[in-house]
């Protein structure tokens, strides 16, 4: 799914895109030959959104 729509869908909470923006970078790291990636969270907090978009980049 286009991330523009899961974000215009007030069905999808912020958490939910967070994990599915992961998922497709997981996905074009793949298709770019990106095997190893090392998530650096900023000095955010690991949790919620943050914690989200790492799984869903698992």
């Amino acid at each position: 799914p286009d991330l523009r729509k899961l974000r215009s869908d007030d069905e999808m909470d912020k958490t939910a895109v967070s994990k599915e923006a992961g998922k497709q970078l997981a996905e074009k790291a793949k298709e770019a030959g990106i095997e190893n990636v090392v998530f650096d969270r900023g000095g955010y907090v690991y949790h919620g959104r943050v914690a989200a978009f790492a799984e869903g980049a698992r």
